[in-house]
């Protein structure tokens, strides 16, 4: 898919308006962002000053070969993040993953952004542009390249975060917490997903090809027809009670994934087995060799 044009000349139109002689500590600022529909925000508005910068970046147009991007190597919070949201597509805001004449719009582009340790628990990430594929249309990527576009969520707070069909190709999210993560169909090859926490996450359909879970608490995850082809996994993950089935009888696909010493015990293999289906035995096969 190609990347929307950036305007230099268009400035955000903000989804909120600046309240005038209020001390922000004051302000009842969780209460004016759900009258505003936007449940989701929690922080103080971001000053004008770094309202211009953020617009400013957003004004930069993206270049793959030259690993060029709005937030690449930009240090954002929440605060930044919230107000992005807000303002995405001149107010639109939020990619509605539940509308689903919304799912080919573009969430933000937050690719090469630095968010490590940032509290992002709650927000409407869905669609998310983090991270690219070593293909861009005709084109090989380099290494370089590929991790020129990598966002950093390193031991960030990522609970209960709509992420559905975010792009995080090889984003580093060591040490981050994504517990009740809705994750779904989000692409994730060689994302970095090391020591994480994964409780009850949403993966079902999900591109994990090559991804590292090395060391991740899965406990209650959710996997139903996620590719986890070449995907790693070490003894020290947590697997009890991962459920490998979706709403409609899609499981995993699991050819050459690397268990490195996973407890598989834990996994209810029966339940590959409960339609009869040639596809699910083989599954089952490939996956207790």
């Amino acid at each position: 898919m190609s990347e929307p044009q950036l305007n230099p000349t268009t400035t955000p139109t903000p989804a909120t308006t600046i309240i005038e002689n209020v001390e922000s500590a004051q302000f009842d600022w969780v209460t004016h962002w759900q009258t505003l529909g936007q449940p989701w925000r929690t922080e103080v508005e971001i000053d004008p000053e770094r309202q211009q910068f953020l617009s400013q970046r957003l004004a930069i147009t993206v270049d793959v070969v030259a690993g060029r991007y709005p937030f690449k190597n930009v240090e954002l919070n929440r605060a930044d993040v919230e107000w992005l949201l807000a303002t995405h597509e001149d107010g639109q805001g939020p990619v509605d993953w539940n509308d689903l004449s919304q799912r080919n719009r573009l969430g933000l582009d937050l690719r090469g952004a630095d968010l490590r340790n940032q509290n992002l628990q709650g927000l409407p990430l869905t669609r998310l542009q983090a991270g690219i594929y070593w293909t861009e249309g005709s084109r090989r990527l380099t290494r370089a390249q590929i991790h020129a576009a990598s966002i950093h969520l390193d031991e960030a707070d990522l609970r209960s975060c709509q992420l559905q069909g975010a792009k995080l190709y090889h984003a580093y999210l060591q040490n981050a917490i994504l517990g009740e993560a809705q994750v779904q169909e989000a692409q994730l090859n060689e994302a970095n997903l090391q020591n994480t926490i994964l409780l009850r996450c949403n993966f079902e359909r999900a591109n994990l090809e090559d991804a590292h879970f090395e060391g991740a608490f899965l406990y209650q995850a959710r996997l139903g027809g996620a590719n986890m082809v070449g995907t790693f996994f070490s003894a020290a993950c947590e697997l009890d009670e991962v459920s490998l089935r979706d709403e409609n009888n899609n499981y995993p696909i699991l050819v050459d994934t690397n268990w490195g010493d996973a407890v598989l015990a834990v996994l209810d293999f029966e339940s590959l087995l409960t339609t009869g289906d040639e596809q699910n035995i083989m599954t089952l096969e490939i996956w207790t060799k």
